[in-house]
């Protein structure tokens, strides 16, 4: 009965975990394909390349707060947890002001440089981005705590907001690409309001040292942060570059085909948070046996739906897309869609590998295991891309998901 209830808790849990990522990953994609519909094709490429760039800050920033906080949250500061969830909440706006900061630089650029649309798109992200890196790290902050249904409420809340903004810029006519991160941060906003009022610490306990845990963070962080360098580089540089050789329109094509792939890698990417604290608690109760039990199972589950998600996506991916974005607004095709179905499969595999290396306290295993990847994103990749335009960039996301998966395979034992 107690292996029943065991599953039972591990279900809802992560029932809820996919729930709110769906609400977070749907609200994004509605913003996107939304944007896709109602900018003009220009406009969304410029939107995409200062959304590309803004993704890289928020993984850095993911990695020295929310990747620890999973690990040590449920090891180190498990009997003060809230306390310590709640400094961190504290900490949230220095990194925030930092990206505004460096946000409206690459304004003033780009408009004195004559690129007026990638100007106003970072203006937008200049004002956006402290509110929406809280609302990244409020969220999960809960999966730290085992509770993702409070996410739910908050990624509810986020979904209704941003599409209220939304629309009320579109029928007013004021829609423009500054629009989007507009909409980004006052649905982040809405969000850290209920979710600050759930992260409250109780009064009398026990606090945490604010130097103990800057020294924790760090010391996970100065592997963590590079390997997100080395993560965002084979699945983001053809965003930024494409322009550069193609123009904006060629990232607007590649951004409209991802768009109908990064629903299932939200998924994926729901259940494998979620695996991080899982795996490490597995690791504590049963040893490396435990932990070896629950990799298999994570790779049938997160495989298993990627592959019966490219079945459907390629029968019907084309249809989708003229519905969604307009006839011909955007050079896809089935072809395309089945590549970069691919890439949900290498997600997979590597979220589940990458979540028990992480869960062994092993960041540094992780980055080694992207060093390959990375080399091949800034030499061959680069060369496809550049040779074959938005079939080059697919084609060299899929080779890089391919070969991320097998280092990530090799473990030999807990390494620092």
């Amino acid at each position: 009965m107690s292996l029943v209830r065991t599953l039972r808790r591990h279900a809802t849990t992560g029932a809820f975990a996919v729930a709110d990522q769906s609400l977070i990953a749907g609200s994004n994609f509605l913003l996107s394909a939304l944007l896709a519909r109602w900018l003009t094709a220009a406009e969304y490429g410029a939107f995409s390349v200062i959304y590309t760039a803004f993704q890289l800050l928020m993984t850095m920033h993911m990695a020295m707060t929310s990747e620890p906080l999973l690990v040590l949250g449920s090891t180190r500061y498990s009997g003060r947890l809230r306390p310590y969830i709640a400094l961190l909440s504290r900490l949230q706006w220095i990194p925030g002001l930092v990206v505004s900061a460096v946000s409206l630089v690459v304004a003033v650029v780009a408009n004195v440089r004559g690129s007026g649309l990638l100007g106003a798109a970072a203006l937008g992200l200049a004002i956006a981005a402290p509110v929406v890196l809280s609302q990244q790290f409020m969220r999960r902050a809960f999966y730290a705590e085992l509770k993702p249904s409070r996410s739910v409420w908050g990624g509810a809340v986020y979904l209704v907001t941003m599409l209220g903004v939304l629309f009320f810029m579109f029928e007013s006519g004021s829609l423009s690409v500054t629009g989007g991160f507009l909409a980004m941060g006052v649905a982040s906003l809405s969000a850290v309001a209920l979710y600050s009022q759930w992260l409250r610490t109780p009064q009398g306990e026990q606090s945490v040292d604010t130097r103990d845990v800057l020294r924790e963070h760090w010391r996970y962080g100065r592997w963590s942060v590079p390997t997100t360098l080395l993560t965002w580089v084979p699945g983001n540089i053809y965003y930024t570059l494409l322009p550069v050789w193609h123009g904006l329109g060629a990232t607007a094509d590649l951004q409209a085909l991802m768009n109908l792939v990064l629903p299932v890698q939200h998924a994926i990417s729901a259940v494998a948070v979620l695996l991080v604290p899982v795996y490490g608690r597995r690791l504590s109760q049963d040893g490396v046996v435990g932990l070896a039990r629950g990799i298999r199972w994570g790779l049938m589950l997160l495989v298993g739906i990627a592959c019966a998600y490219g079945v459907v996506i390629v029968g019907v991916g084309p249809a989708i897309a003229d519905w969604l974005y307009g006839s011909g607004k955007y050079a896809l095709n089935s072809g395309l869609l089945a590549l970069a179905s691919l890439l949900a499969i290498g997600g997979a595999m590597t979220s589940v590998l990458g979540g028990a290396l992480r869960a062994l306290n092993s960041p540094r295993r992780v980055f080694f295991s992207y060093g390959l990847s990375f080399l091949f994103s800034v030499t061959g990749g680069l060369f496809l891309m550049y040779q074959y335009r938005v079939w080059g960039a697919v084609a060299s996301l899929v080779a890089s998901s391919a070969l991320l998966t097998s280092p990530v395979v090799v473990y030999e034992g807990p390494a620092a």
